[in-house]
């Protein structure tokens, strides 16, 4: 696989999200100090999501005793950010998309004749084909997919 720009783009900011997820809130400056990436990477990632309506200003924290300006903290706007979980169990594919308010934002259910991966990966992957398209739509961000077998 070649890494060209859009690609490292993504993973970088893939990586950001991950840091805001977990510990947000979180100020700019905690993101450099926290990850591996540069800061003016991380000034324009967050310039990117900030203008998408991805983050939010939650506030900010007390100055650095030397002085300079107070850390302006920031978290997801979770109603924007979603997943997908699948579940195969009796011979059915449930779909369900999520945001990470855990709010129900598409289910769909698809019966499958055998429980065989030449039945059940193709309608997996035009599912997530489905969810990648809407969430595209309604300017969500997608995170990704979790898979679950025969659970109840």
């Amino acid at each position: 696989m070649t890494c060209n720009k859009k690609t490292m783009k993504s993973i970088n900011m893939r990586a950001l999200l991950s840091s805001i997820l977990k510990q947000g809130p979180i100020s700019q400056k905690q993101l450099f100090e926290n990850s591996s990436l540069d800061k003016c990477t991380i000034s324009v990632l967050i310039n990117e999501l900030k203008g998408q309506g991805f983050l939010t200003m939650t506030g900010s924290g007390d100055a650095s005793v030397l002085g300079g300006r107070k850390p302006q903290f920031m978290e997801l706007e979770k109603e924007k950010i979603t997943a997908l979980g699948v579940v195969l169990r009796d011979r059915k594919l449930i779909f369900s998309l999520y945001n990470l308010k855990g709010t129900a934002l598409w289910k769909d259910e698809i019966a499958l004749k055998e429980v065989v991966s030449t039945e059940w990966a193709p309608a997996i992957i035009k599912s997530i084909g489905i969810v990648e398209n809407l969430c595209s739509e309604k300017g969500y961000i997608f995170l990704g997919t979790g898979f679950a077998i025969g659970c109840y």
